[in-house]
């Protein structure tokens, strides 16, 4: 059976369009593989991937021979699961290979401002983050509120920065980013990654949520008009 060579077994912050290399073999033909969210490959979840293909490369990685091929439709923050098996003929099949793991990126690195930075300049700054090649584009939003409820800034755009314009005095400013890649005609995006900063002096923290008391959770019985508090 074939060896997986890369990704590293246990693998993080893959990202969705990467690619995969096996241990060279002589004469080799087709290789099937399959990913899935579940290591068992038995009953495919709606996370499955499974194609054969003939198109792999051959070349050197890490100074020995492998067979490479690329995935562009895997998903954001996803943990999956991959094996490969291969032939040299229509006859000569292997069995599968070891079962290996790895988790795509969960959201962009967002790189400045710091977060909690202090003593922006109100004249603005730019709102920037690592790229990561092979997405689709980044959704960028920027508010006063922790909850998002109004924008300053709230667009999509192909490029890792984006200038915020003139800000408010003694102002806190919440921003976050998220990646977006497109498979076939849908769109999946990654969680969001958030900072706050301030052109004031302090950050402002936002009120605690509430803690509700009564009824209880799960209370039955209850009068049509209950007090809440």
């Amino acid at each position: 059976s074939p060896t997986l060579y890369s990704p590293t077994n246990a693998a993080t912050s893959i990202h969705p369009t990467t690619n995969f290399y096996i241990n060279y073999i002589d004469g080799l033909t087709s290789l099937e593989y399959q990913f899935d969210s579940d290591n068992d490959f038995t009953t495919a979840t709606a996370d499955a991937l499974t194609s054969t293909i003939t198109n792999f490369s051959n070349e050197v990685f890490e100074g020995s021979w492998r067979h490479r091929f690329g995935m562009t439709n895997l998903k954001f923050g996803k943990t999956y699961y991959w094996r490969v098996r291969v032939s040299t003929s229509a006859t000569n099949v292997s069995e599968w290979s070891s079962v290996r793991s790895f988790s795509t990126i969960v959201s962009p690195t967002l790189t400045a401002p710091n977060t909690n930075a202090i003593n922006i300049s109100t004249a603005g700054t730019n709102l920037t983050w690592q790229d990561l090649s092979g997405e689709s584009g980044y959704e960028v939003q920027l508010s006063t509120s922790n909850l998002y409820e109004s924008f300053i800034v709230n667009t999509a755009q192909t490029t890792t920065t984006r200038t915020t314009g003139a800000l408010a005095a003694n102002t806190t400013y919440f921003w976050r980013v998220r990646a977006k890649i497109t498979i076939g005609a849908n769109d999946f995006y990654s969680a969001w990654a958030e900072r706050v900063f301030s052109t004031g002096a302090t950050i402002a923290t936002p009120p605690a949520s509430p803690t509700l008391t009564t009824p209880t959770n799960n209370a039955t019985n209850q009068i049509f008009t209950p007090t809440l508090t």
